[in-house]
């Protein structure tokens, strides 16, 4: 009897704790038969790390701390019970999961579908980390491409081992603990060891490690999460567990443990806390939980968010990449599709200016050689001779990065990118349409031999060079993609952006493709109704 009023005890804190809080979600939610074992017991066993400082390791005195160390502790504290540290490895720590040998898994796990498939994530994740490389002394290597094909240590079970090794052809030596890889990289049987960044540069205060280095960026940048069995989905434990981790970032508690172990990762937890401490304007949190006990979208992990738990274009794009695999992230995701539609903004834009540029510069410029003004025209004529002859993309290097280069480092003036790419561009094409307006003139001047072109004249000459005209300004908006070369957030830049995040090559290269095709016949039907309404009569078929 004393132990059934003990667990009724340890069950009633748990409920007085989701009551107190204001989740009363929860309390529908399923009953776990996990969080009633452990109420039960009297004790939860969490899987942690003991090999990975700062987030889990052993002192000097013996005892498991750290950063992952203190939140396991928080979470025993809330249910009213001990708190087991069960040790688990990257290899074995879902082993130990699915056989139950512990409650849920707080040890460095990075949260991804591929895990999501096998166990739960507890939303929101606690923390986020990419992965890179230390590497032995006398290492010049500057980026991840130079360790193309060299031996590289790495834990055996992590998440990076595949993408990396295939993105950056490395032949990974898996361990089966972080001491046996550094014993490895020690010992010259690799050239560095592949682990997440935090970690890393813990290491690499070490006094043994001093003289190695980590010079790359993160990558593969990645939330972590907390783990409970599959079939614990939808149970109380869930909801207990998400409440609390979003607690944490509300009372200020990951901030300070972080501080305490010197945790840190790219913008984290800086991101994290604005989301989850962001209120409404009637005073309400941004992130609360849904009639289905889930957390808006906007506060979680796109890549995990499923077709029924949102609706309208975000639900098609995802049902479509769940049903066929094709994943269209700009559909579904809102800042993949900011990006593509900056991206056709630009490419539009640039395609206009630089269509007027073009018509601009070859108008003025035949009307100049026509006048035959001493040394103007000629002048002019050679000028325009030379834009026709030169690449577009080396005129943009040339102006942005030398001419640009010299104004910016003696004057302080930078020149803007836009502007450039269209002048550039307008020459360009503006040579050819003066061509087209010159071979016109000499045209009609074997009619009329006092002919010569003016701006009255301009429709008439017009007439006879439309046809040159109008492809080259065709061409101008197939040359549009060269803007990205001086930073220019066109449709190519930006597709790129999305390919480098998402992965998904061969699905964007199809949509641009697509989409360039569609912009391309978009100004040819254009040009071609200006045409017609300049030329009703004489328009071609």
């Amino acid at each position: 009897m004393p132990d059934c009023c003990t667990a009724l005890k340890r069950w009633c804190l748990v409920l007085a704790w989701l009551c107190c809080t204001g989740l009363a979600h929860s309390l529908e939610a399923r009953p776990s038969p996990v969080l009633q074992a452990i109420q039960q017991a009297g004790t939860v066993r969490i899987g942690v790390k003991t090999d990975v400082q700062p987030f889990g390791h052993v002192n000097s005195a013996g005892e498991v701390v750290g950063f992952e160390i203190d939140l396991a502790e928080d979470i025993a504290k809330r249910l009213g019970v001990r708190l087991q540290k069960i040790p688990v490895s990257t290899e074995n720590r879902f082993q130990k999961l699915e056989l139950g040998e512990v409650d849920l898994l707080l040890a460095t796990v990075a949260d991804s579908l591929e895990r999501r498939a096998i166990a739960t994530a507890i939303e929101p994740g606690y923390f986020e980390a990419g992965v890179t490389v230390m590497l032995r002394p006398g290492q010049s290597a500057k980026d991840w491409n130079a360790l193309r094909g060299k031996d590289i240590c790495a834990l055996q079970g992590a998440y990076f081992n595949r993408p990396t090794a295939e993105r950056y052809i490395l032949n990974l030596q898996t361990y089966k603990t972080v001491r046996d890889a550094l014993l490895a990289v020690e010992g010259g049987y690799c050239e560095g060891f592949l682990y997440n960044g935090p970690a890393i540069r813990n290491i690499l205060k070490r006094e043994d490690f001093r003289a190695y280095s980590a010079p790359f960026h993160e990558a593969l940048v990645t939330p972590w999460a907390m783990f409970i069995k599959k079939a614990e989905a939808g149970t109380q434990l869930e909801a207990f567990l998400g409440d609390t981790a979003a607690d944490w970032y509300r009372n200020g508690l990951i901030t300070r443990t972080a501080q305490a172990w010197k945790v840190s990762s790219t913008s984290w937890p800086a991101d994290e806390l604005e989301l989850w401490n962001r209120k409404e304007a009637g005073g309400a949190y941004t992130c609360l939980r849904n009639a289905k006990g889930l957390w808006p979208p906007e506060c979680r992990h796109i890549e995990f968010v499923r077709s029924v738990d949102v609706s309208g274009l975000q639900s098609l794009g995802i049902a479509i990449k769940e049903r066929s695999g094709v994943d269209l992230s700009y559909v579904y995701d809102a800042y993949d599709r900011k990006l593509f539609l900056k991206g056709l903004l630009y490419t539009m834009l640039v395609t206009a200016l630089s269509i007027f540029a073009s018509l601009a510069f070859g108008v003025v410029a035949s009307t100049i050689t026509e006048s035959k003004v001493p040394y103007l025209s000629r002048a002019v004529s050679g000028v325009m001779g030379f834009g026709r002859l030169v690449p577009p993309l080396l005129m943009m290097y040339g102006v942005y990065f030398g001419i640009g280069g010299i104004l910016l480092r003696e004057f302080a003036i930078h020149l803007p990118a836009l502007l450039v790419t269209v002048l550039c561009i307008g020459y360009y094409s503006g040579a050819i349409v003066m061509n087209a307006f010159d071979e016109a003139a000499q045209h009609l001047r074997r009619e009329n031999p006092a002919y010569r072109l003016r701006l009255s004249t301009l429709r008439v000459s017009m007439e006879h060079a439309r046809w040159p005209v109008r492809q080259a300004l065709i061409n101008v908006s197939k040359m549009s993609m060269i803007a990205s070369a001086i930073a220019i957030p066109e449709l190519l830049s930006q597709i790129n952006l999305i390919i480098a995040e998402k992965g998904n090559l061969v699905v964007m290269m199809l949509t641009l493709i697509t989409v360039y095709y569609m912009v391309t016949s978009f100004w040819i039907r254009s040009l071609t109704w200006l045409e017609h309404r300049l030329y009703p009569s004489r328009v071609q078929p």
